[in-house]
């Protein structure tokens, strides 16, 4: 066994000299070897990550409380997978804990908070000595089977990049959007961080994440970094990685289009509906929210770009055919390309062209 951290609370529960409730300490003892170092760390728990552990309680004597009741484990930060309660017996409970998305310093917390059989709790809780995890890469963060959330969500986080090639792709008004040119082109490895404003001068298309951590959380279902503390290698202007491909063969199902989340994305001959004003959902889409619908084979997407190209008008060019340039994010299972540059948008046949509806509302 490992040797465990010893931790408990120490007081008063009722009038002058009435102790507390037993017990007074709680021991979390990992039953491994294999608990890694900030220099080495364990890999990422992707998969469910198996550790030994035993559970003792203890009086305020330091000596054994044989507690039968409830005691609640977490692991923080991480996941557990399955039961969360673990049955004392005799003041000790031995099995194996099962959990993944684990970063960083890791520690497994157990605390006597649930009050069964009708004990008094006693709020004490211990903790294991750390394991030592690292940090997922955008990849790592991202790839799972739910396009509603990502690994980390809620979690404040530090992503993976001195061994890896993160390359800002564009920029908007408030944050910029970021590929691990490492993985492969649409395999979960873009994402977008939102600074409230628009970008350091220093982050510019090309360069090169050294540093990068952040509130992570799903925006209308888009994995997003939010107050986020970025570095960026002095001077750096590598090539932008290489842009997912969108045309007639691309699959547009929600496994695809999350895996190209985030991503910057390049639709050759995309068709805009002749009649989307008068379709009723397309319509209201671009008079609510300046969304454009743009057919791609059997795939539609929406297009925004009233903000950055505001000399496009949609409707002008029902029927033509134009290929596109911009960011993929979702917003609740819609796929949505957000044009970042006017040039961005080109077309087979040229259009008149007015001013651009305004939105009633953004989102």
């Amino acid at each position: 066994m490992r040797a465990s951290f010893l931790a408990g609370l120490l007081g008063c529960s009722g009038g002058a000299g009435q102790l507390r409730p037993e017990p007074t300490f709680i021991q979390v003892e990992l039953g491994t070897e294999t608990v890694g170092t900030p220099e080495a760390p364990l890999p990422f728990p992707l998969e469910a990550f198996k550790v030994p552990i035993t559970v003792r309680t203890l009086d305020r004597e330091q000596q054994p409380h044989p507690l039968d009741g409830t005691l609640l484990l977490k692991v923080r930060p991480g996941k557990i997978e399955g039961e969360t309660r673990i049955q004392m017996q005799g003041g000790v409970w031995t099995g194996e804990l099962e959990f993944r998305y684990a970063f960083g310093p890791t520690r497994i917390w157990a605390s006597d908070d649930i009050g069964d059989n009708g004990r008094e709790t006693s709020f004490t809780v211990g903790v294991s000595e750390q394991l030592n995890f690292a940090f997922p890469t955008i990849r790592e963060m991202q790839l799972n089977d739910d396009h509603e959330t990502n690994n980390l969500d809620r979690e404040f986080a530090e992503l993976r990049l001195s061994d890896r090639q993160v390359i800002v792709t564009a920029l908007d008004a408030a944050g910029f959007w970021a590929t691990d040119a490492a993985d492969p082109v649409g395999g979960y490895n873009g994402v977008y961080v939102y600074t409230f404003g628009r970008p350091d001068e220093e982050i510019q298309p090309g360069a090169r994440l050294t540093l990068l951590t952040g509130n992570n959380q799903e925006y209308l279902a888009t994995t997003q970094l939010s107050f986020p503390t970025i570095e960026v290698e002095a001077g750096s202007k590598y090539d932008l990685p290489p842009m997912v491909e969108l045309d007639d063969a691309s699959d547009c199902t929600e496994t695809a289009i999350e895996g190209a989340e985030g991503s910057q994305v390049h639709i050759t001959s995309g068709t805009i509906p002749a009649d989307f004003m008068q379709n009723a959902e397309y319509s209201e889409k671009f008079t609510d929210y300046a969304e454009w619908p743009v057919t791609v084979g059997e795939c539609t997407y929406l297009v925004v770009s009233n903000a950055t190209a505001p000399d496009f008008y949609p409707p002008d060019h029902a029927g033509q055919v134009v290929n596109l340039t911009g960011q993929l994010k979702e917003i609740y299972g819609d796929p949505i390309l957000v044009i970042t540059d006017a040039d961005d948008i080109v077309l087979n046949t040229a259009g008149p062209a007015r001013p651009p509806a305004s939105p009633k509302v953004s989102r």
